[in-house]
């Protein structure tokens, strides 16, 4: 049983226009509708701590059915688990969900106790103890200028704590996912994690398993291409997940954290980002190793095999595999043949910032990392 406790929060911490005017023009059809409706989740733990949020979520006591009603062929429902309506604002699309019931009588489980489809709507109350971390089960009214917080959420955020509501084994056991969510959250908050949510982590890790490969891939974009890559890395490092996750992935190899570090960086500078470079760079020793003890096998096998045994844990799509093979096969190229024409193609730039991440520890390489970086001065 989880302890809730309602306080009601007077917003001094963000300006409303942090938030987008088409949420807010959703959240005012619901409302106008007679209907209650909450701004939720990351995106209050995000304006509280200070950052920006990659989106807005809402959820209300109105079932899909009734929210299709209201926005009709703006809106269209989705999700197996947990059947969610995506509503249509201009050139934005707004998850809006309906509020869950804490009981489990509508719930359907895996033979592992994965929620594999959950369709009990409940009240407020009930929708903030279903959520799986405290800083996450945080409702905000735009009308009142109001944050509603059930269970210390708040100063949560204040003092960067990434706690689970509820038994931390059981919320793991209903979705593994939600470790790496954990991490996840740590890293964006700067913090690292608690002796309680290492312990819990350590016993549960095998259960990351049982999580589909599709669901695996976009929860490794959320975690590399956010902005604190550096800091994901250096707390899943310190658990067993990276080798569960990516087998094939040396974690102690220097290269990573330096990578990473070039990944965040081009987030902060609004450039764009690849899973495909991520994908390249965690799994490039084990190809450079297997392609130097090779004596027979082409390195365009080895890569497509090292990619097909990595999409056996999680699922990476075929374009970003194709990508992964490019960078990587690249590599010799750069080293051997100071033919501008590689700098026009598609993958080059990618390639070129592996290349620069291996100067780093092997710096025999920097006539050639100079060469294309003059190279791509000069646009020749």
């Amino acid at each position: 049983m989880v302890n809730i406790n309602l306080k009601k929060v007077s917003n001094n911490f963000f300006h409303t226009e942090k938030i987008d005017s088409r949420v807010l023009d959703i959240h005012k059809e619901l409302v106008e509708n007679k209907f209650d409706c909450f701004l939720v989740g990351g995106c209050i733990r995000d304006l509280l701590s200070k950052k920006k949020p990659k989106d807005f979520d809402l959820v209300t006591n109105a079932v899909p059915d009734q929210i299709i009603k209201v926005f009709k062929k703006r809106a269209r429902l989705v999700g197996k688990r947990f059947p969610i309506v995506h509503v249509r604002k201009g050139n934005l699309i707004v998850e809006v969900s309906t509020f869950r019931s804490s009981k489990s009588l509508e719930r359907d489980y895996g033979k592992s106790g994965i929620i594999l489809r959950d369709e009990g709507w409940g009240n407020i109350e009930e929708d903030a103890v279903r959520r799986d971390f405290t800083i996450n089960a945080l409702y905000y009214d735009p009308l009142k200028n109001q944050i509603i917080d059930y269970l210390d959420g708040v100063e949560h955020v204040k003092q960067r704590r990434v706690k689970f509501i509820g038994p931390p084994a059981e919320r793991i056991k209903e979705d593994p996912l939600r470790m790496l969510r954990a991490i996840r959250f740590s890293a964006k908050l700067d913090k690292q994690l608690s002796s309680s949510m290492q312990a819990s982590i350590k016993s549960s890790a095998d259960q990351i398993r049982s999580v589909s490969k599709a669901r695996l891939f976009d929860e490794f974009r959320k975690l590399f291409l956010s902005g604190t890559a550096v800091n994901t890395w250096n707390l899943l490092s310190k658990t067993s997940l990276p080798r569960l996750i990516w087998p094939e992935c040396d974690t102690r190899n220097s290269l990573i954290p330096i990578g990473l570090a070039s990944t965040d960086s081009r987030f902060k500078e609004n450039k764009p980002l690849s899973p495909a470079f991520v994908i390249a760079l965690l799994l490039w020793p084990t190809f450079d190793r297997m392609r130097s003890r090779s004596k027979s096998e082409d390195p365009e096998s080895i890569s497509k095999n090292i990619l097909k045994s990595q999409n056996n844990r999680m699922s990476i799509p075929l374009r970003h595999r194709d990508f992964v093979s490019r960078i990587w096969l690249l590599q010799k190229n750069l080293q051997t043949q100071h033919n501008k024409n590689l700098n026009k193609t598609p993958s080059f730039r990618a390639a070129y910032d592996l290349l620069v991440v291996r100067g780093e520890a092997d710096h025999s390489l920097s006539k050639h990392i100079n060469f294309w970086r003059n190279s791509q001065k000069t646009g020749s």
